[in-house]
């Protein structure tokens, strides 16, 4: 099994490989059903340094990740779990997703294609599609989320906020606008348009802001962007590295905006590299980021803490039976959905009962 992490004890880490190789082989002999279930730990990162490094510094270009020397108890002694169950197969091959209410958008590459799910009822409601929304040279569009916001105040949806990859110089997100027909005779939405209302355009990237592959998550309860990206200078020390940067959040109203270096609200550099991630919500304090998939020999969930500026836990999805790429990443009703490329979507459950035999179930803290 391949770890992407350094464990400081010799012990802990055998420890650890016998007590994952029994409940892979225990779990997997009884697994039944159509349903797929897992149980991944969450291991929590031992900084170097605290974690944080507020300008470009000399990191070391791999990955390093160290796991506490503790029980995997609470202070309670409540032992939890996280659960992953496949929730529906039914999406569109998709590049990112955004939830509001009880309803799911997924968008494909270059936004030519955007669907709308309903979460609740486990159904598709209909497919938007246009061989390019708003825009002629859109690539990628590996985020998407809502703002709190509305364009209007009779609107059903906030605005969505579409990341996409510009040019070598300079990345922007898309602001739309979905404006859904409602069906009373079904009583639900039976089709929806787009419309673009605004564009936002991130600083020219260098070395030192590292704008490169800009992706983009709204804060709705303080007003701002978070964004995650990379620098993509072979040459530079910080080569590849993720970096978290903050941006005020533009009124929709006041048309596109352009943001220079000075106008950064803060900005922290992550020792991880940043190819391949994507898919990214917010939760409180705590930003959810999914990166890989399995033809690059790594797929991982990360839990960024903000406020302390540092990878709190990663989820080493790959190295547990995961064999999917994370694409989107949300929350329903309180829950962590993840869906992948292949049409997948996933609720991710932290549990308190290890009862189900079908999950791979490994105990973890979680504050």
């Amino acid at each position: 099994m391949k770890y992407d992490y350094l464990i400081a004890n010799s012990g802990l880490f055998l420890k650890s490989v016998k007590i994952t190789l029994f409940l892979l082989v225990f779990f997997s002999l009884q697994s039944c059903g159509e349903e797929e279930y897992y149980g991944i730990e969450l291991i929590e990162e031992i900084p170097k340094d605290n974690g944080i490094v507020l300008s470009d510094s000399t990191n070391n270009k791999n990955d390093s990740i160290q796991t506490p020397d503790k029980d995997s108890s609470n202070g309670s002694g409540e032992r939890k779990y996280l659960i992953i169950e496949q929730y529906t197969t039914n999406s569109i091959k998709h590049q990112s997703a955004a939830c509001y209410g009880d309803y799911a958008f997924f968008v494909t590459e270059g936004m030519k294609q955007v669907e709308m799910f309903n979460m609740r009822t486990n159904h598709t409601i209909f497919v938007f599609s246009q061989e390019s929304i708003g825009q002629a040279s859109i690539y990628h569009s590996n985020q998407s989320c809502f703002g709190a916001a509305k364009y209007d105040p009779n609107d059903p949806f906030p605005l969505l906020y579409v990341s996409v990859f510009q040019s070598k110089n300079r990345c922007s997100t898309l602001v739309y606008r979905i404006l859904p027909n409602w069906n009373d005779s079904t009583n639900e939405y039976d089709s929806f348009s787009i419309e673009l209302v605004q564009r936002i355009y991130y600083p020219t990237v260098s070395d030192t802001n590292a704008l490169y592959n800009v992706n983009t998550v709204v804060d709705i309860h303080n007003n701002c962007i978070y964004t995650y990206s990379r620098n993509n200078n072979s040459n530079a020390d910080n080569y590849l590295k993720c970096r978290i940067s903050k941006f005020p959040l533009p009124d929709a109203h006041s048309g596109n905006v352009t943001f220079e270096n000075n106008e950064i609200l803060d900005s922290f550099e992550l020792n991880v590299f940043a190819a391949n991630m994507q898919g990214a919500a917010l939760d409180g304090n705590y930003l959810y980021i999914g990166r890989g998939y399995p033809g690059a020999g790594y797929v991982y969930l990360y839990i960024i803490d903000l406020s302390e500026k540092r990878i709190k836990y990663t989820v080493d999805l790959l190295n547990n039976g995961f064999y999917e790429e994370p694409e989107g990443v949300y929350f329903y009703n309180g829950i962590l959905y993840v869906s992948t490329a292949i049409r997948n979507v996933y609720q991710f459950i932290i549990n308190t009962e290890a009862s189900n035999a079908k999950a791979i179930s490994i105990p973890f803290d979680f504050d």
